[in-house]
């Protein structure tokens, strides 16, 4: 099986804050980030896993600037910048893209210095492939754990700007 060329990988669950009537606010995960098979933070920070990251929050604003970097793309701007902050943490995944591909950093921030590390390049797809495969698995999570969250329109909004993510990728595919 291929790895993808990044991904996201939620650790150690906690079941039981997902469950909570406010999980969706309190559900923190341990996270990593991988390019190709390099654990990110690990290379970079010597942190193979973030912890207490804010991840629904986090996926609520990630959501909204993959939907802006695909329109981007569509509409040939040649270069911008994205960041993708992992809330709860001190972290940021910056995403300075070229045409098809993206120049990524990590961020870390020290109140007003910041201090990016180069992270590596990924084409498009392949970050937006990442992007989607874990709001796929947060969806699921939550769907199976706390399933009247769907009714929520915070969360409708998100799965439709999933769908427009995940149409891009089918139709950048043909």
């Amino acid at each position: 099986m291929a790895v993808p060329e990044c991904r996201f990988v939620l650790q150690t669950i906690n079941e039981n804050e997902v469950r909570d009537e406010n999980g969706y606010d309190l559900f923190e995960p341990e996270l990593s980030f991988y390019i190709d098979e390099t654990n990110v933070f690990g290379a970079v920070y010597g942190k193979p896993k973030l912890d207490n990251v804010v991840i629904m929050h986090a996926r609520e604003e990630w959501l909204k600037t993959t939907v802006s970097m695909i329109r981007d793309v569509d509409d040939d701007l040649p270069r911008t910048q994205y960041k993708y902050h992992l809330l709860g943490s001190e972290y940021s995944i910056v995403a300075l893209r070229r045409r098809a591909n993206l120049d990524l950093y990590t961020e870390k921030d020290f109140g007003e210095m910041r201090s990016p590390e180069p992270a590596g390049r990924v084409t498009v797809r392949g970050w937006v492939g990442g992007i989607a495969g874990i709001s796929h698995e947060l969806s699921y999570l939550f769907r199976r754990l706390q399933p009247g969250l769907f009714s929520d329109s915070l969360f409708q909004r998100q799965e439709l700007a999933l769908q427009e993510i995940e149409s891009w990728l089918i139709a950048d595919a043909i």
